[in-house]
């Protein structure tokens, strides 16, 4: 008896990056549904220029990349639990979380430059 394919595997690669893979067969209830998706799949890899980089689909697997930092090396100080959220694809691509798309100062960038008084760039 053939064991079925787990919806859902990771496979953790070097550095902080973890490839998933979605069995669609088992994803999508029907034909419709499988449908809707295929027919949008492009639509979502242009959206984005980093989709591409980061997902791919193979007949019945879409594949994506990702990011984790579980550290590797255990000892007497507590465990904390840090969430960033979703990675952003260009993050991703480049193998470092919290990545900018040009050359922006990440301070300024992240938080108003009137209110900590940055000149604008």
């Amino acid at each position: 008896m053939n064991k079925p394919e787990k919806l859902i595997r990771f496979q953790k690669k070097p550095s902080i990056r973890l490839e998933c893979k979605i069995d669609l067969d088992q994803l999508f209830e029907g034909e419709k549904e499988r449908g809707r998706f295929e027919h949008k799949w492009n639509e979502f890899l242009s959206y984005n220029p980093y989709n591409s980089k980061v997902s791919s689909k193979n007949k019945n697997h879409l594949s994506y990349n990702s990011e984790q930092l579980i550290p590797r090396k255990k000892d007497k100080r507590p465990l904390i639990l840090l969430v960033f959220g979703n990675p952003a694809g260009h993050s991703v691509a480049a193998g470092m979380f919290f990545a900018f798309k040009d050359d922006r100062n990440p301070i300024s960038a992240s938080f108003p430059n009137a209110y900590l008084g940055f000149p604008p760039y």
